[in-house]
């Protein structure tokens, strides 16, 4: 990744959960909070204009414990002035769902459960709960009503050149872990194959770095990275937890 980032850059942000006790039995840890920590000083030294968290930003939401870290850090990305914008992941919703979503709420005002949209200069990033399993049938409408408008409105508006996707689970990746998310595939997938604008498809969930190219669209799997993305779409890197 370039170091030499302006501030007209965006940046995606996803899986920077610490490793649950269980996860630490069977799975190597890899310095993981260390590496967190390395990433999140790197993102307040490029102070980016826009931050797109991914989900799983804590390993389980309902601990307030869990976020001291993630508000420090949220608390120097206002100070230079860096808005943060963010999806919930799994295990920010873990266990206790809605007092995980109550103390995700807190820290992402901005958030809407059934999707929303955010706009920097000419990029609009559609943000979904891929989280099916906790939203209601009436939800799971609205989100999916929502969404295919919001493209073909995107579209429409001559002052959108480019529409960036993104959820949590991924629909395409080769973990064992965790695989390709069948529902990401069926629900979020064909509108965005869809439409026009819309050229990036960006999720986390897979710890890896992941690129897919389908019908002339790309699919970014970035699960405990930092992706940058140039507001002329010219650079795609990440930096792998």
């Amino acid at each position: 990744m370039e170091t030499d980032t302006s501030k007209r850059d965006i940046l995606f942000l996803s899986d920077t959960q610490a490793p649950m006790w269980v996860e630490r039995l069977v799975l190597r840890t890899h310095q993981n909070k260390k590496a967190t920590q390395v990433i999140f000083n790197e993102i307040l030294r490029i102070q980016p204009a826009v931050l797109y968290w991914l989900g799983d930003i804590v390993s389980l939401g309902y601990r307030n414990s869990k976020w001291r870290i993630i508000d420090q850090f949220l608390l120097k990305c206002t100070e230079v002035q860096t808005a943060v914008y963010a999806i919930m992941g799994n295990h920010d919703v873990m266990g206790r769902p809605r007092k995980g979503a109550r103390n995700f709420q807190q820290r992402f005002p901005d958030h809407i459960h059934t999707g929303y949209v955010k706009v920097t200069d000419s990029i609009a990033v559609i943000m979904l709960n891929s989280n099916f399993s906790i939203l209601s049938i009436a939800d799971l409408v609205t989100q999916q009503t929502w969404y295919q408008q919001t493209l073909e409105d995107l579209d429409n508006d001559p002052s959108i050149k480019v529409v960036i996707v993104t959820c949590h689970h991924a629909p395409y990746s080769n973990s064992k872990l965790v695989g390709s998310s069948k529902l990401v595939q069926q629900r979020f997938v064909p509108p965005y194959l869809r439409s026009q604008k819309a050229k990036l498809f960006i999720t986390g969930h897979s710890h890896a770095f992941e690129r897919y190219e389908f019908d002339g669209k790309t699919f970014l799997v970035i699960g405990g990275a930092v992706a940058c993305v140039s507001l002329s779409i010219r650079r795609q890197a990440a930096y792998p937890i």
